[in-house]
């Protein structure tokens, strides 16, 4: 009866060893469950800010017609060097304003602010001193304050775009974010940025095509000397300035008038910083 008993006892034993081992590895799953759904909160936060679940944003962009794309600079602002925390506030709320017009220009409509433009909330992972990582919600006004101290006293001009983080549909504020960069100059009245040699007595189609490829390097060379180019939401390539169809074909009728090999320079009509639009003007010569 006493080995039958100690028996049973160890029966026990093991079985509640078994049920404290697997209630173990039960809370270890839910950690790691827990874990999994505040990174994809997270990353739902990043990619589709404003909704709360990426099938949110999926039904929104296959139901509307795309207003703003990922990455469009729609509004940009040059900050005077020196500015105090409260001119560069100043600064900042103007250039909210104007990206929230040109969103509205573009399709978006206001949010509860009024604006058609939002600074996107973001989540970041700290880790404690203990090892333990924790998720810290980055808000609007933090990311103001952010950037003010960063450009508040600056002994140089500082310039900040009003960028859309993700794509937004007809209706919907756009999703924005600030990049500020450094506004130095990159070229003064009269320099050179791009220049070619043609031979304008080719036929017009081809002089076209050569003037096409030498104004893709023109905006090449700016972007490389340090201008900051913008989206162009229809093709979605980076554009810095160029000329419309007519004005070509006029550059076009120029060049074969002059007739033979030709050098076509892009000169800087005026003194252009990384802000500014590429305002150059072409001269033929030889």
């Amino acid at each position: 009866e006493i080995t039958s008993r100690i028996k049973v006892a160890e029966v026990y034993k093991r079985t509640n060893d078994l049920l404290r081992s697997q209630i173990e590895e039960l809370d270890k799953t839910r950690n790691k469950l827990t874990d999994d759904n505040r990174t994809l909160s997270e990353i739902v936060n990043q990619l589709t800010p404003g909704y709360k679940s990426i099938r949110d944003a999926f039904l929104a962009a296959r139901n509307g017609r795309v207003a703003i794309h990922k990455d469009e600079d729609l509004a940009r602002v040059v900050i005077p060097p020196n500015s105090s925390p409260e001119q560069v506030r100043k600064y900042l709320s103007e250039l909210l304003h104007t990206a929230s017009e040109e969103a509205l220009r573009k399709g978006a409509s206001a949010n509860e602010s009024a604006r058609a433009v939002q600074i996107v909330s973001r989540q970041v992972v700290e880790q404690r001193g203990d090892g333990r990582l924790v998720g810290l919600e980055i808000t609007p006004e933090d990311r103001v304050d952010a950037v003010v101290s960063r450009i508040a006293w600056s002994t140089s001009s500082i310039g900040v775009l009003a960028l859309a983080v993700s794509n937004s549909v007809t209706g919907e504020p756009a999703a924005i974010d600030f990049q500020p960069f450094p506004n130095r100059k990159v070229y003064s009245k009269g320099d050179l940025v791009s220049q070619r040699i043609i031979n304008s007595d080719e036929s017009p189609d081809l002089v076209f095509n050569e003037i096409g490829n030498f104004l893709s390097s023109v905006g090449k060379s700016a972007m490389s000397d340090g201008i900051i180019p913008r989206l162009d939401p229809t093709t979605g390539q980076m554009q810095i300035g160029s000329l419309d169809g007519s004005e070509v074909v006029k550059l076009v009728e120029k060049l074969r008038e002059r007739g033979g090999r030709v050098k076509l320079r892009a000169i800087a009509r005026r003194d252009l910083s990384s802000a500014d639009t590429l305002d150059v003007e072409y001269v033929i010569g030889r």
